[in-house]
């Protein structure tokens, strides 16, 4: 390898560790929304659910941000709490499904939050942000348990070191694993069951 091709790779290599660093002392928030499922399937006997999330970081931290040389730095810190965000996706799913929700309902879906976080590796020359999204689930019906699951969503969202931004690759991570997590209910007939009208 001559001395040209060498200094060049030191050049790209300066550049993209430069380019991750940027803003990555910094403490920051960043607005996190979801995209419920397209064309989700309609359920017949929908009727009205509640959503009640319990366990998400109080501190509202979802990742942390990292150098070119995958050293965690600042914090990065979602703006709504972690429980809203995580109630909106699955009221949004419910409604996408014909459901209505009220926190009034005898019908609860319990959501116990034991993971919320992205964490991301760096390579070379790209950066892997792969979020979870784990929790325990109960419904419950006139305060009787009906139902109980463990789901465990799982994103990740690819960035080359010559990409712009960084929060946008934690919330593309975010909505995969959220997408999922919500999949492993909602393609559930039992899940669908317990909260249906009967």
């Amino acid at each position: 390898m001559n001395t040209f091709i060498k200094s060049l790779i030191l050049a790209v290599a300066a550049f993209a560790v430069t380019t991750m660093s940027g803003c990555a002392v910094i403490p920051s928030t960043t607005e996190m929304n979801y995209t419920p499922t397209a064309h989700a399937q309609r359920i017949q006997n929908a009727g009205v659910v509640g959503v009640k999330v319990t366990g998400g970081q109080e501190d509202g931290v979802i990742s942390y941000k990292r150098n070119g040389y995958g050293m965690k730095l600042a914090k990065l810190a979602s703006e709504k709490p972690i429980n809203e965000v995580v109630a909106d996706a699955f009221n949004q799913e419910l409604l996408a499904r014909g459901f209505q929700t009220s926190d009034a309902s005898n019908t609860i879906i319990n959501v116990h939050l034991t993971k919320y976080f992205e964490d991301t590796d760096v390579h070379f020359s790209s950066a892997d942000f792969n979020s979870d999204v784990d929790a325990n689930v109960t419904v419950t019906k006139n305060n009787a348990q009906i139902f109980s699951k463990t789901i465990a969503g799982k994103g990740t969202d690819v960035r080359g070191f010559f990409g712009v931004g960084g929060d946008d690759y934690t919330k593309n991570s975010f909505q995969k694993s959220t997408a999922d997590a919500l999949n492993q209910l909602f393609s559930d007939p039992a899940f669908i069951a317990a909260i249906s009208n009967k």
